[in-house]
């Protein structure tokens, strides 16, 4: 018996059949319990689809999940566990380790959620990484602003999705922050991490391990990134062309961080995000062993022909590799891009329900006309998606602009 660890949109983008035939009947599901929609769904595939299914609520930081599971592993022989979100890969390892479970230790795992230690390792092979600092007082923060000049970044040492993430520009937001008590507060103590703010684009790699040789890897490009989407603005990424003289060199640090760095499970996801400045030096920003976020699957699936999320999930079970018969897209295409849109801080009055624009395979709203919507807190609670093909990165630009510019005429807000 396997033990999937899998919120909501990793089990709603994919077919029931598609979970059939990778293995589901012999799994048993542990997924958030906050959309009743949702869990109504799942009920009906209890037994049907996944041998067994249970709903928790606040999934990310439910701590029942652990205790359930080492009670359940009373009743089912549990040989393998499959975490598929940053929440999980801590939570998977430490219950290997109690159930005695193969799989990836939690030496291993903290090097994939521990920034401060994902950092300091990196280092040990060379690989460059911003400067960094952990920051228990104000002392520390001012010390590290001395050291490097405005602006700076703080985050969660173990963060998710860009929860808590802020920049800092000049002493009158330092003196906000300081004023609200983040870094004395006892119950986030030593948890937080500052980083130098590094000008460049952002690029983030994603693929598949597989029998412990690398499968698949795609590289794109960010539009904006997660940080600036949990503060209104749009995202988005492309896959870069053959062509783009910056694939190979991303590419090649891609395999080396892998291949000759970071022990990545035998089987795996990975998500990379790497720094490139002017000058096109390349920067580690973070390294993560599963599946990226905010439809990134869909994007390296339409560009690469392989659903990398479920060959994951067929390796973990002992089944074969079946590529593109697993796959929602009839042909790949040249460029894949996704866009994602934030809600405003206000009334949702009007959205469109289809977009027909050329280029555009799948659009998606999930905001509901009439709710009223604040500031997001973290990057995967988007209110519209697109996912978009093209032939070269030029015309997927412009495809992307297009999709923005419609959605933005078209959805009506009422602003406080």
């Amino acid at each position: 018996m396997h033990l999937l660890l899998a919120p909501e949109k990793v089990i709603t983008s994919t077919l029931k059949e598609t979970w059939i035939k990778s293995g589901s009947k012999n799994m048993i599901l542990f997924t958030a319990g906050d959309n009743q929609s949702y869990c109504d769904l799942m009920q009906d595939w209890n037994g049907k689809i996944f041998k067994h299914i249970e709903f928790f609520k606040n999934y990310a930081t439910n701590d029942l999940i652990g205790l359930r599971a080492t009670e359940l592993a009373k009743q089912y022989k549990i040989s393998r566990i499959i975490p598929m979100a940053e929440a999980d890969i801590l939570r998977a390892a430490n219950l290997r380790e109690k159930l005695g479970v193969e799989g990836q230790s939690i030496e291993n795992a903290i090097l994939f959620r521990d920034k401060i230690a994902m950092k300091r390792y990196a280092q040990r092979y060379d690989i460059a990484v911003p400067k960094f600092k952990c920051i228990k007082d104000t002392v520390d923060i001012i010390n590290f602003i001395e050291e490097v000049g405005y602006p700076i970044v703080i985050k969660p040492i173990m963060g998710r999705g860009s929860l808590n993430t802020l920049v800092i520009k000049n002493e009158l937001e330092l003196c906000d922050l300081l004023n609200s008590g983040l870094i004395s507060d006892t119950s986030r103590y030593s948890d937080l991490l500052a980083e130098e703010f590094i000008e460049s684009e952002i690029y983030h790699l994603d693929g598949l391990q597989l029998n412990g040789k690398v499968t698949v890897m795609s590289v794109a490009k960010y539009i904006n990134n997660c940080l600036a989407f949990v503060n209104g603005a749009y995202l988005g990424s492309y896959t870069l062309s053959s062509d783009n003289h910056l694939k190979n060199k991303l590419l090649q640090f891609g395999y080396h961080l892998l291949e000759s760095v970071f022990p990545l499970p035998k089987n795996s996801l990975f998500h990379i995000e790497l720094f490139v400045d002017k000058h096109g030096n390349i920067r580690l920003c973070e390294i993560a062993c599963r599946l990226g976020g905010n439809g990134i699957n869909d994007e390296v699936m339409l560009q690469q022909g392989i659903d990398i999320k479920m060959e994951y999930i067929r390796a973990e079970c002992g089944l074969p590799f079946f590529s593109e018969q697993g796959t929602l897209f009839s042909k790949k295409a040249h460029i894949a891009a996704r866009v994602l849109i934030p809600p405003e801080e206000g009334k949702l009055l009007d959205i469109p329900q289809q977009c027909n624009l050329n280029g555009v395979l799948r659009y998606e709203s999930r905001g509901k006309a009439g709710n009223s919507y604040r500031k997001m807190q973290m990057s995967n609670n988007e209110i519209a998606n697109f996912l978009l093909a093209g032939d070269n990165e030029l015309e997927i630009q412009e495809k992307i602009n297009a999709v923005i510019s419609w959605f933005y005429h078209h959805a009506k807000w009422e602003t406080t």
